[in-house]
C-alpha cells in the first residue's frame, strides 16, 4: 500500500517523465490532438453545423462561427478547444467537447488519424499501457438536437479508432486498449454500446463505462437501459467502469457497484467519509483519479494560495493513497486540460508529498487492475515498471 508523504526519493520531473506508466482512465475525445483538428477544421469548415445542441441542458452551441472567428489562427483554435483556469465546472467543460467533435463526426480517416497520434503521445510520455475511452456513438453526425441520423455508422467508428490504434501499437511500441462509453444522458446508445464492445473484443475492446454525467443514478427511465448494458458487458466478461461521485453525491459509488456491477469507479471523490468509499475499500474496487480534472469540473474546490495556486494538500487522492485503497493516477482528458500524465504525478509529488515509492504502487495498483490483460503480456509489463523503480 501507499505510504504517503514518505520523505527519502522524492523524484524529479525528468525521473517521473522517464518512468514507465500505466494508464485506466483516459478519454480519447480528451486527447485529441489539435493540430490534426485544426487542419479537419481548415478543410471542412463550410460543412460544419451551425448549431449544435448540448443533451445535457439543451443549450445551442455556434459551432461554425466559432471556428470562423480563430480566422485560421492555430493558437486561437487551441484556445477555443481546450481550457484554462478560468473555466470551472463539468458542463461548461463538456460544452468544449461539442464544439470541436462536430470536426471529427463521420469523417472516419480523421478519427483514425487522431487514433494513430494518440499513440504517439503515449510513446512521448512512456506510458506503456493504456485503456482509452470513447463513444463510438459521439463520433456520427448528429442534428442540431443530439439525434444521431444512423445509429448503425457507431461500427465504423469503432473499426476507425481500431485501425489507427493499431497501427499507431506497431509503429510506437505501446500497447493500448479500448473501453466503449455509454452517454449518460443518452440511454438509447446504451445496449448497442455493449452489443460493439462485444463484438470487438478481439479487437482490443477490454471494458465499458458510462460516461458524461451522473443523472442516470437519479431517473430511472436513464437507469434501466445503463443497467441492461451493463449486464450484457459482464455475460461477455468485459469489464465495467463507471463515473461516480465527481459530480454527484458519495453514494453513486455504492449504485455503481450494486446496480453496475462496477470494479473500478470513474473518480470517486466525493465518496471520502461516507459509507459506500469504506465498502469500495474492502471490496479492492479501484478509483480512477485524475488531479486537474477533478478541480476544473469542480468535483473538488481546493482553497488557493495567496498566489491564487491551489492548495493540493487537502485533496481526497491523498486521504487514497495513505488509506491504501486501490487507486491510479490518470489524466482524463490530457488536451482538453493542457496536462499529461507527467504532470498528474508531478503534482502528487509535490503538492501531496508523494515518494517514488508511492508512484512505484499506484503503477502497479493501475497495471493489476487492468480489464482482461494477457498474464503473460502483464507479467512483462511489471517487470519493466519494478525495474526501474527499483534500479
Amino acid at each position: 500500500m501507499g505510504a504517503l508523504f514518505a520523505k527519502p526519493m522524492k523524484p524529479s520531473a525528468e525521473v517521473v517523465k522517464r518512468a514507465p506508466k500505466v494508464e485506466l482512465h483516459v478519454h480519447l475525445d480528451g486527447s485529441f490532438d489539435s493540430g490534426v483538428l485544426f487542419r479537419a477544421a481548415q478543410k471542412h469548415l463550410e460543412e460544419l453545423p451551425e448549431k449544435v445542441c448540448t443533451p445535457w441542458d439543451g443549450k445551442l452551441l455556434e459551432v461554425q462561427k466559432a471556428v470562423r472567428d480563430c480566422n485560421g489562427e492555430v493558437e486561437k483554435f487551441k484556445s477555443l478547444v481546450t481550457v484554462g483556469d478560468d473555466i470551472l465546472g463539468l458542463f461548461p467543460i463538456l460544452d468544449c467537447f461539442y464544439t470541436f467533435l462536430p470536426i471529427v463526426r463521420g469523417r472516419f480517416d480523421v478519427l483514425e488519424e487522431l487514433s494513430y497520434e494518440f499513440c504517439r503521445g503515449r510513446q512521448e510520455e512512456n506510458i506503456i499501457y493504456t485503456e482509452v475511452r470513447y463513444s463510438p456513438f459521439e463520433f456520427l453526425p448528429q442534428d442540431n438536437t443530439g439525434k444521431v441520423a444512423d445509429e448503425s455508422q457507431a461500427e465504423e467508428a469503432v473499426k476507425a479508432v481500431c485501425r489507427g490504434l493499431k497501427r499507431g501499437q506497431e509503429d510506437f511500441q505501446v500497447v493500448v486498449r479500448q473501453i466503449l462509453c455509454c452517454i449518460a444522458a443518452q440511454p438509447s446508445w446504451s445496449r448497442l454500446t455493449a452489443e460493439l464492445a462485444e463484438r470487438y473484443r478481439p479487437e482490443g475492446v477490454v471494458g465499458v463505462d458510462i460516461a458524461s454525467g451522473e443523472m442516470h443514478f437519479e431517473e430511472d427511465s436513464l437507469k434501466s437501459s445503463h443497467q441492461l448494458a451493463m449486464q450484457l458487458a459482464k455475460k461477455a466478461e468485459l469489464g465495467v467502469t463507471v463515473h461516480a461521485a465527481e459530480s454527484g453525491p458519495g453514494t453513486n459509488v455504492q449504485e455503481a457497484m450494486d446496480i453496475y456491477g462496477a470494479t473500478r469507479i470513474g473518480h470517486g471523490y466525493r465518496s471520502v467519509e461516507t459509507q459506500a468509499y469504506s465498502t469500495a475499500k474492502d471490496k479492492k474496487i479501484h478509483f480512477e483519479l485524475c488531479p486537474t480534472s477533478s478541480v476544473s469540473t469542480e468535483a473538488i474546490k481546493l482553497p488557493r494560495g495567496k498566489d491564487g495556486s491551489f492548495s493540493w494538500t487537502t485533496h481526497p487522492i491523498a486521504r487514497f493513497v495513505n488509506d491504501g485503497a486501490s487507486c491510479s493516477i490518470n489524466s482524463d482528458d490530457p488536451a482538453i486540460f493542457r496536462c499529461s500524465l507527467t504532470d498528474e504525478l508531478m503534482i502528487c509529488v509535490e503538492q501531496m508529498g508523494m515518494s517514488r515509492k508511492d508512484l512505484h504502487w499506484l503503477t502497479t495498483e493501475a497495471l493489476s487492475n487492468a480489464f482482461n490483460l494477457e498474464d503473460g503480456l502483464k507479467k512483462s509489463l511489471q517487470g519493466k515498471i519494478d525495474a526501474f523503480y527499483n534500479n
